[in-house]
């Protein structure tokens, strides 16, 4: 956050690639059992990483962080996903509105702007709704202490997406970088620490 307040990306290119290995290794070093969730995690995390790459400055190649972070998504999404008869969301539908709104409001700002990106942009907006939804879907199936960070941790990565496309497809926002990664790195981290709890439950 300080680099990105400095604009130092020559410095932040040795630094941000670190951010998600760190979360990695204190996967490893905390959790008490190998099980799928915690290899999804682990693969969320790493795909991250390489989407947080792709996206320094210096590269920019936005098309492939764009795929990174949909991999990771499509991990967490599994992750999340409790085999429940009854879920929270099928008990409470009205809660799936404010998702919807967000993601698909979003799209119809910036779709002008879009141009050959609008598809990909639609369907990386439509799994990460799918992952704040299954977030929220976990309440009821694990601690409270698990569920309350996920989810926090889930709607900051959404909060930081929803800045990082109005600043690159509508219109800069003051501070936009450091507010992107003080949402982003403090949800991975979130997310992290609530499937850790999960997990040693």
């Amino acid at each position: 956050m300080f680099l990105r307040y400095k604009g130092l990306a020559d410095i932040e290119i040795f630094v941000k690639p670190l951010l998600m290995p760190i979360l990695i290794l204190y996967v490893f070093v905390y959790s008490s059992i190998r099980d799928n969730i915690f290899y999804l995690l682990v693969a969320a995390l790493f795909f991250s990483c390489i989407g947080d790459v792709l996206l320094l400055e210096k590269l920019n190649i936005f098309i492939g962080g764009l795929a990174s972070f949909l991999i990771a998504h499509i991990c967490y999404i599994f992750s999340f996903k409790k085999p429940i008869k009854k879920s929270y969301i099928d008990q409470n539908k009205m809660l799936l509105l404010p998702f919807l709104a967000l993601g698909f409001g979003m799209i119809f700002l910036i779709k002008d702007n879009l141009g050959e990106l609008l598809i990909p942009v639609i369907v990386y907006t439509s799994v990460i709704i799918l992952m704040g939804i299954f977030a929220l879907n976990r309440k009821g199936t694990v601690i409270n202490s698990s569920f309350n960070l996920v989810f926090l941790g889930a709607s900051m990565f959404m909060l930081s997406d929803s800045l990082i496309a109005l600043t690159r497809f509508y219109k800069p926002i003051v501070y936009d970088g450091v507010w992107i990664m003080l949402f982003y790195g403090t949800g991975q981290y979130l997310i992290t620490e609530g499937i850790l709890r999960e997990m040693n439950d």
